[in-house]
């Protein structure tokens, strides 16, 4: 099987350039190599600390960022709201072992636009990674039809949803509805609870009937 380096010119597409942050070795190499094998995305950067990170990250300005939450000094959770306050347009994914409530809604208030629990189903695992960065297929996009009539969600709280498919940023959703960040935030927290998913990926996929 030809690899991403292998394919002729006219065959490749330029690789999101993603940085990964997570204490343990082992995980940081594994993500890599996912990475290196799935032909939409290339590792630019990985590190063991939130220091570290912060440091090291801002001058490659990456697309995408994968950060653990709970390592030894910063957290990843404080490391990607620093993160986002220095690039704001970077994709902030989340790879963690811990999902309960709280951590979740830690996360939620940095911006992150998607969670992935630990350990890694590597299909989903891409198939998230591909749509947080608008890298996902055709097919992704149109399998099932809208079933907007399953969950009733409300104007404010649709307009949300409809910003999070389009790939806007927290803030332009927020000028979009007149309304702060906060305020956005707190509006994808109650869909994200009626609609019983843990980040903006799955809210998507759900709201337009595929999953």
């Amino acid at each position: 099987m030809a690899t991403p380096r292998d394919r002729p010119p006219s065959q490749r597409r330029e690789l999101i350039r993603v940085c990964v942050v997570d204490d343990e070795a082992e995980i940081r190499a594994c993500i890599q190599e996912t990475l290196e094998l799935s032909g939409d995305f290339i590792c630019v950067g990985s590190y063991c600390s939130g220091e570290e990170a912060l440091k090291e990250i801002p001058p490659l300005v990456p697309e995408l960022v994968l950060l653990d939450i709970r390592m030894p000094g910063m957290s990843g959770v404080e490391c990607a709201r620093r993160l986002k306050q220095l690039l704001p347009a970077l994709v902030v994914v989340f790879v963690s072992a811990y999902a309960d409530p709280q951590t979740m809604l830690e996360t939620l208030q940095t911006g992150a636009d998607a969670f992935v629990v630990k350990p890694l189903v590597i299909p989903q695992f891409l198939t998230t990674l591909r749509f947080v960065t608008g890298r996902h297929s055709a097919r992704e996009m149109n399998a099932g039809s809208i079933q907007r009539d399953r969950v009733k969600l409300n104007n404010r709280e649709a307009a949300v949803m409809e910003g999070l498919a389009a790939g806007l940023l927290y803030k332009e959703i927020a000028d979009r509805l007149r309304v702060t960040v906060c305020v956005v935030h707190k509006l994808q927290h109650k869909v994200f609870l009626k609609l019983h998913v843990t980040n903006r990926t799955e809210a998507v996929q759900r709201w337009f009937g595929r999953v």
